[in-house]
Formats: C-alpha cells, sequence, structure tokens
C-alpha cells in the first residue's frame, strides 16, 4: 500500500508522503533493522527507492544540500518542513548506509543499484557530498567491504559506485579522502605507506598548476580518468592494501614469538 501511494503520480496522494516516511522509518525499520529476514528489508528498500524516485521533488526542493556560497556567508536557517525533510534524508542514507554493514548480499546488490539508480535520474552523489561526512562514510565503508573480500561477488558494481562517487570531485578524492581514511581505517599502515596507495588513483595526465584556492588540484585534472582505468587502480590498491596488512601481521607475528621466548627463557 505504501508504494502504491508513493508511486501513483496524482497530487492527491501527495500529502500522505509525510506520514508514509513516518510509518516506514520510525516505526517499520527499526524493527526490521534487528532482524535477518531478507524480504521484508527488500520490500523496505523497494519503498524507499520508490519514495524517493518518484517524490524527488519532495526530498529536493531546491534548498536542501546546495553548497555554500564563495562568499562563504552562511545558509538562512530551514524551516521547520525543510528541517523535517532533511531529518527524513538523513535517515534514508543512514538506512542504506547500514546495510552496507551486514553480510546479505542481495541487499547490498539491491541498495547499491538503488544509489546508482538515484544517481543517474538526480545526481545525487552531488547532493550527498556537500554533507562530506555522511558522504565520505559511504565511500569508506566501500573500501572496507572490498579490502575484506567479503563481497567479491559485487566488487564491479561497488568500483562503478565508487567511480561515480569519485567523480563528484576527483581531486579531492585521491588527495584528501583517500589518506585521510587509509588513516583512520587502516590505521597499521604509516604515512609513506598510505601515499604511495592514494597515488594509484593520481590522474596520469594531471595538469601541473592547476590548483584551487586552498592548493588542491582542480577536479579537471581528473580528465582521462575512465571507469575501467579507475576500476584497474582500485583494484590494485585493494591488492596493495591488503598485502601490506599481510607483511604487517607477519612482522607483528615474528616480534610476539620472538618476545614469548625470550620471556620463557627468563
Amino acid at each position: 500500500m505504501l508504494q502504491f501511494m508513493v508511486k501513483d503520480p496524482s497530487p492527491s496522494f501527495k500529502k500522505f508522503l509525510p506520514d508514509c516516511l513516518a510509518v516506514a522509518l520510525d516505526y517499520i525499520y527499526p524493527v526490521l533493522a534487528q532482524r535477518t529476514n531478507p524480504d521484508a528489508k527488500v520490500a523496505f528498500f523497494q519503498f524507499i527507492r520508490d519514495a524517493v524516485n518518484f517524490r524527488w521533488s519532495y526530498f529536493f526542493p531546491g534548498f536542501l544540500y546546495q553548497a555554500p556560497s564563495e562568499s562563504g556567508s552562511p545558509s538562512p536557517p530551514l524551516t521547520e518542513d525543510e528541517a523535517e525533510i532533511n531529518r527524513r534524508l538523513t535517515q534514508i542514507f543512514e538506512s542504506i548506509g547500514h546495510s552496507f554493514l551486514q553480510s546479505d548480499l542481495e541487499l547490498f546488490r539491491f541498495n547499491l543499484k538503488t544509489l546508482s539508480i538515484w544517481n543517474q535520474k538526480h545526481q545525487v552523489y552531488n547532493r550527498m557530498a556537500i554533507d562530506l561526512k555522511m558522504f565520505d562514510g559511504f565511500m569508506s565503508v566501500l573500501i572496507q567491504v572490498l579490502a575484506r573480500k567479503s563481497h567479491d561477488l559485487l566488487k564491479e558494481e561497488i568500483a562503478s559506485n565508487l567511480y561515480e562517487m569519485s567523480l563528484v570531485d576527483y581531486a579531492r578524492f585521491w588527495q584528501a579522502f583517500l589518506p585521510q581514511t587509509l588513516q583512520k581505517d587502516f590505521p597499521q599502515l604509516n604515512v609513506e605507506q598510505r601515499e604511495v596507495l592514494a597515488c594509484k588513483f593520481k590522474p596520469r595526465n594531471s595538469r601541473p598548476g592547476v590548483t584551487t584556492n586552498n592548493g588542491m588540484m582542480s577536479s579537471r585534472s581528473a580528465e582521462g580518468m575512465d571507469l575501467s582505468t579507475f576500476s584497474i587502480n582500485l583494484c590494485k590498491f585493494i591488492d596493495d592494501l591488503r598485502y601490506l596488512h599481510f607483511c604487517i601481521d607477519c612482522v607483528n607475528s615474528a616480534n610476539n614469538s620472538s618476545k614469548a621466548r625470550a620471556t620463557a627463557a627468563m
């Protein structure tokens, strides 16, 4: 019934959308999140996909997820209705992000497809990127999943979504996001190792001297980085990341064994 109401194009159903979202996000999802029933979860996320897809103008009427002005002047405060829509969007993205932390491959694939559909039709990644904490969280989770090799059957879909996310600001992706994520999520690595890994995504045809006000290279330096090249670089990045962790684990294991023998000999 909820899906029918959000997909129906007649204006008479539009007024029910806030109530539908409240039921789904405040009452249904908290229960589903604690259960393992994949069919019920897919039905919930199908509703979420349709709600955003068919009622896009409700979620993004123009005042949400806008970049700050170049003058740096603060954005005007949101009205009560605008704040409520913003809260619902956050709940939607958080529920999708939570699904990426679970082992259900079909649910993972379904929500990757949802993000891909929203991005193709509505450029949702550009809108999400205004909230860098949330946007970077999505990319970090996808990289961690690849590093764990827990969802290898979906590595092509993951690579495609990461590529589309990176294109929002490719310079920031490899110059800022990757080093920060490697430091936060893979603390065993040293500074040099993080720099080497991040540079695997450095565009080969980078144009010297094209920089932004903060000294970072312009996104135009990503010209020529197509999906195929990005996927190859991503594969090398993950392989090298895993190899470095294997070497670190071996060294730590050897050191622990040496300490144990030294302690036993005392």
